[in-house]
């Protein structure tokens, strides 16, 4: 017997531009402890990201984590 199969919504890049530009302006508002909650590899790649660029890698890793997690459902 076959699973049902599940119906995705699909997205446009329009959409997917805006849920990113969304989420990056929530994650400018976030305060956190990073040690405290993201995986050593992740904080090291973080801040090596920081060290090379003047982006706030944070908000990007959020903004992104939290686009994947809106279009994965």
């Amino acid at each position: 017997m076959e699973a049902p199969k599940q119906k995705r919504r699909k997205y446009d890049v329009e959409e997917v531009n805006e849920l990113l530009e969304n989420y990056i302006e929530l994650a400018a508002d976030i305060h956190v402890d990073i040690e405290k909650c993201m995986h050593p590899c992740i904080l090291q790649w973080l801040s090596n990201y920081n060290d090379m660029t003047s982006g706030q890698p944070l908000s990007l890793y959020y903004a992104l984590m939290a686009t994947i997690a809106h279009l994965s459902i």
